[in-house]
């Protein structure tokens, strides 16, 4: 599991003083890297550590929050004549909490061990790629896996 730390700290938490406690870190699609010796080299690959999913993590629906990133302010005043500053932001992306249960060692407490996923809020901007936002080499790579994936595989 990704979150070994954070599934240590709490297995130790709830055994040691049967205390409730709640753990949070971020659930990576590909974990950290698989290592492998190669011709006496170190190799890293993605560790595909969801890709049979994972029975014992509840996804919350209910607690999905939205990530609001970068953008800028914009300053105008309200109906009551009021200043108001507002911030309009340039990206955001939506945050899916998935819960797993940690049980202590010889006692009742069960605590909660909550990795968050990042979802896109909407499908795939083509406007901003195809006005070349994004930097040339980029869009080329994108096009071509996009490509294979939709029309070769």
């Amino acid at each position: 599991m990704e979150a070994g730390p954070s599934c240590r700290l709490l297995h130790g938490f709830s055994g040691h003083t049967g205390d409730s406690a709640i753990g949070y870190g971020i659930r990576y699609e590909y974990g950290i890297f698989d290592q492998q010796i190669r011709d006496g080299w170190q190799v890293e690959s993605t560790d595909k550590w969801l890709r049979f999913g994972n029975p014992w993590s509840l996804e919350r629906p209910e607690d999905v929050i939205e990530v609001k990133m970068g953008g800028h302010t914009e300053i105008h005043t309200d109906a009551q004549g009021r200043f108001k500053v507002e911030w309009i932001p340039k990206r955001r992306v939506r945050g899916v909490p998935h819960d797993t249960p940690i049980p202590g060692y010889r006692t009742n407490t069960v605590n909660t061990m909550r990795l968050w996923a990042a979802q896109a809020v909407e499908s795939f901007d083509f406007g901003t790629f195809n006005d070349e936002i994004l930097p040339a080499p980029w869009q080329i790579k994108f096009r071509l896996r996009t490509s294979r994936r939709f029309f070769i595989e």
